[in-house]
């Protein structure tokens, strides 16, 4: 299934040994039918509303396996954030809404329900990692350049550095699974954002660290500490890293990787099953032709 959005969540959560610990809590969320079940292996995403706007930079998953109904008030439901650190942590009555644009549509999940929202206790538990190489923010954007950084930092909603930002560049050509199904390689970029003001050196020397920590910690991989399969067949492969941007108070880096997916051709059309079938051939009444026995002819 090529779900760019979901493989970036899953690729992205990778990031948590360099994050700090997790917020965990529940949530209520709601079915809009049927009933919703929900696994570990195929986890549902959402966004808080905090201050009265979306914030995409704090992304939390469902946690183990729980069947949601339709019943007013929703179903209780464990969550945690995708990464560490203490910006996930949030107190309860926090609204929160399903992660639009996935390609199951959540699957019959309310997107935005009134009863949607963190449960008492909050969200907590979550802690920043401080010392050196640890990562405070790790944000799914769409570009990073050399040309205008700047402003995609500032776009990117970073706030506080180191930061980890993940984008998705592009699909190269496919190749032949079965019928109707290809193998798809997809490109995508960690780029590690560094904007120390004590000295360049100390600045260089953290972000090369966590640019070499975020290549040992993806490469190989195909799948979340949940089983959440990102890549298939083939592992995710990084294809190199480089110094993208060295400006006055920060430096930027990038690890090249691909994962692999499955795109498979979508059918709209309906066809008739096969009821019945008639043949017509027409025999030879002629004598049949004698049957010759094998010869085996000896070889010098």
């Amino acid at each position: 299934m090529t779900d760019v959005l979901r493989n970036a969540f899953s690729i992205m959560g990778l990031m948590l040994p360099l994050t700090g610990t997790r917020a965990t809590g529940n949530v209520r969320l709601r079915a809009t039918g049927s009933d919703v079940v929900i696994t570990s292996k195929e986890p549902r995403y959402l966004y808080p509303v905090v201050e009265g706007a979306m914030a995409p930079e704090r992304i939390y998953k469902t946690a183990g396996d729980v069947t949601v109904t339709s019943a007013a008030g929703g179903t209780l439901v464990p969550v945690r954030s995708l990464v560490g650190g203490a910006l996930h942590n949030l107190e309860a009555g926090t609204p929160v809404r399903m992660v639009e644009g996935l390609l199951d549509n959540q699957d019959g999940l309310e997107v935005d329900d009134a009863s949607m929202v963190v449960q008492a206790g909050g969200l907590t538990g979550a802690v920043t990692r401080e010392d050196f190489g640890g990562v405070k923010r790790v944000v799914l954007h769409e570009e990073i350049g050399p040309a205008d950084v700047a402003q995609q930092l500032f776009l990117a909603k970073l706030g506080h550095f180191p930061a980890i930002v993940c984008t998705w560049d592009s699909a190269s050509e496919t190749e032949l699974a079965v019928r109707a199904s290809r193998h798809f390689p997809m490109r995508w970029s960690f780029f590690v954002v560094v904007s120390r003001t004590d000295s360049s050196a100390r600045r260089r020397g953290e972000g090369l660290r966590i640019m070499g920590d975020v290549m040992e910690t993806i490469t190989d991989r195909c799948e979340t500490e949940d089983r959440e399969v990102f890549s298939s067949p083939r592992r995710l492969q990084v294809n190199g890293a480089r110094r993208l941007v060295s400006a006055p108070s920060s430096f930027v880096y990038q690890v090249l990787f691909t994962i692999e997916t499955t795109l498979t051709k979508r059918e709209w059309r309906t066809f008739t099953g096969l009821q019945q079938a008639k043949l017509t051939a027409q025999t030879d009444t002629a004598t049949p032709l004698p049957i010759v026995p094998n010869v085996i002819v000896p070889t010098s």
